[in-house]
């Protein structure tokens, strides 16, 4: 989900800054309306956080080239300097194609992760070690964000169910169950049960509807034949022979 800040004065002068999370920038810009109105807050910016993609150097050595998100370019050139890059380039990434998160993977994260909780590790831990061995950029993405969000102190709901497009909605809600239950292990492991169940369920069904759809191609090809090809060449033996 996106992510939003927004700068703004208050009544008697304080500069308010804070950043939040919406669907879109339509729905951010509604959400502010509202808060204006309610805190008496007066809006002066809204920025997305968005991907940059930099080129760097340091004393002389090779170029090294990376993505970081930001609010803007000049924010992300400054945090570059400061640790002591010199910036060749900075510029926004125009596509972000992360692809899907496949089934099997999300399988693997619940299970992976009822196991290490069975063996009394972190969670925090936990999501930091499954971020690091994940290939799959918008999985690794998402684990990221839940670990973040969890160190912040949100709740389960907010912090799972703003991913229920990659975990599912039922997927989505146990987890959030999960972090306020007081055996996570066994919330995650029913979960990973289900998630197997359900895989394996659209699985056999997909399969079973092979040989239907097969059948359904090879009537219609027959038709289409029998209607484009036999049909015309029996129509054409009648006028030949005048058979009426």
């Amino acid at each position: 989900m996106p992510t939003f800040r927004f700068r703004g004065v208050t009544t008697d002068g304080k500069t308010v800054q804070k950043e939040f999370e919406a669907e879109s920038k339509k729905v951010a810009k509604q959400q502010l309306n509202k808060l204006s109105h309610q805190k008496s807050i007066r809006i002066i910016s809204l920025q997305q956080k968005r991907i940059f993609q930099y080129k760097v150097r340091r004393n002389g050595q090779k170029p090294i080239t990376g993505e970081q998100e930001a609010y803007t370019k000049e924010e992300l050139e400054k945090a570059l300097q400061k640790i002591g890059y010199q910036v060749d380039r900075v510029q926004p990434k125009l596509f972000d194609l992360q692809g899907r998160v496949s089934t099997n993977e999300v399988v693997s994260f619940v299970r992976l992760s009822a196991d290490l909780l069975r063996q009394k590790l972190p969670f925090n831990e936990i999501l930091a070690l499954l971020a690091e061995d994940i290939t799959n950029k918008r999985l690794k993405k998402t684990i990221h964000t839940i670990e973040k969000d969890l160190k912040d102190g949100k709740e389960g709901q907010e912090v799972y169910g703003k991913h229920k497009d990659i975990f599912g909605k039922f997927a989505a809600y146990m987890l959030s169950i999960a972090s306020t239950s007081g055996n996570m292990s066994e919330v995650f492991e029913s979960t990973a049960k289900f998630l197997e169940r359900d895989a394996e369920f659209k699985k056999n069904l997909r399969r079973s509807l092979v040989t239907p759809s097969i059948t359904m191609l090879a009537v219609i090809a027959t038709v289409m034949f029998y209607v484009g090809y036999i049909c015309p060449k029996t129509a054409s033996a009648f006028v030949t022979f005048d058979m009426n």
